[in-house]
Order: C-alpha cells, then structure tokens, then sequence
C-alpha cells in the first residue's frame, strides 16, 4: 500500500490517532521541537513551509505557542489530508495549504526562510535527492529542521518492521543521516530510540 492511500484511508481518524502516539513515543522529540527549536527559529518575518503537512498540526502548533509569522504554506501529497486541515485551517491571512510532492517543490528558490516537516520525511527516499530541494527554496540564511523516525533497539524493533510495512516508511539511522548530508546537517537522538531529529541549513 502507498503512502497516499494510507493518509488517505486514516485521514478521519488521523488527529485522533496522532494525539495517542503524541503522548507515547512521540513526546520528547517534539516537546524538543517546541521548546528549544520553533522559539529560536520563528520570527513574524520569517516565510515557513510544512513538508508533509497532513492535516496541519504544526500549523496548529504555532498558534498555540503564539508564533508569529509572515507566512505559512502546507504542502502534501494526500487530498484527504489537506481537506482536514482545510476545514481546520483555511481561510487566515498568510496561511496556505497545497497538494504538491516533496521531490519536486513548486516554489522559487529562495522562497522560504525556514522549512519544517514532522515524521514524513520517513517516508522518503534517498534523502540526498529530497535535500537537493530543500536547499533550493531555502534562503541562504534559512534553516530546514525535521523529526525523522528512527529505529529502536529490540525488542521493539520488531514492532518497528510491522509498521514500516503498514505506514510505507522506513527508520533511519542517525549516522546514516550524517552520513548522506555532511557537515551541513545536525543531528539529535530521543528518547527510547523512536525519534530523531535533523537540522540543515543550505549551502553557500
């Protein structure tokens, strides 16, 4: 099963479903996020695009943290996720919610000052290809930040390959991140093995 038919088929349930794991393996990794990343990054000048969108949780999370922004775009592959945010989200000045793929970003370079995606870019690769992108619409002084899966130790691992089968995705590795992005890209592990974090900034 693709990835676009599994959004699709969880697209009702998804906030749901997402708030269980949220306070389960998911906490730390993005309490991270929220404290010590999108305060320092987020200024009410800075243009901001969601990769991997889904029904606009991070879009939510800033206006519970009370961030100011110049502009936000979602972007995601899935309709129906985009029309949960949709009816969640629309309408506000600044904000934006578009279907698009992630290999191929329909923007102009230079186009954005920080670039944030939660868990889907696990669901892609090689990632090389996918930061290729990135770096194009990024401003030379922008930053891009994104929460990966990462696989935990047994036994838990093997639970680990049943969802990769389910949810179309693959855990990675830290050194593997490393690895692939070089100097450019730092990394941070959580908790429990289930979480880790990557920040990119473009080249020169």
């Amino acid at each position: 099963m693709n990835v676009t038919k599994v959004y699709s088929f969880w697209a009702p349930l998804y906030d749901r479903v997402r708030a269980v794991w949220a306070r389960g393996i998911m906490g730390r990794a993005e309490a991270y996020l929220e404290r010590e990343v999108l305060p320092l990054l987020v200024t009410p000048e800075t243009r901001i695009l969601d990769l991997g969108s889904g029904t606009g949780v991070n879009l939510s999370r800033l206006r519970r943290l009370k961030l100011s922004f110049a502009s936000y775009v979602g972007l995601d592959l899935t309709p129906a996720m985009l029309a949960q945010a949709q009816t969640k989200q629309g309408g506000d000045p600044g904000t934006d919610f578009l279907q698009g793929d992630i290999w191929r970003l329909p923007f102009a370079a230079r186009s954005f000052d920080l670039v944030i995606s939660t868990w889907a870019l696990s669901h892609l690769w090689p990632t090389h290809t996918i930061f290729d992108e990135i770096d194009r619409v990024l401003d030379p002084a922008g930053v891009m930040f994104a929460l990966y899966w990462s696989r935990p130790a047994w036994p838990m691992s093997q639970i680990a390959q049943l969802v990769e089968r389910i949810f179309d995705m693959r855990f990675v590795e830290r050194a593997e991140l490393e690895h692939r992005l070089g100097e450019r890209a730092v990394t941070r592990s959580f908790a429990a093995g289930w979480g880790a974090s990557i920040e990119f900034k473009p080249g020169s």
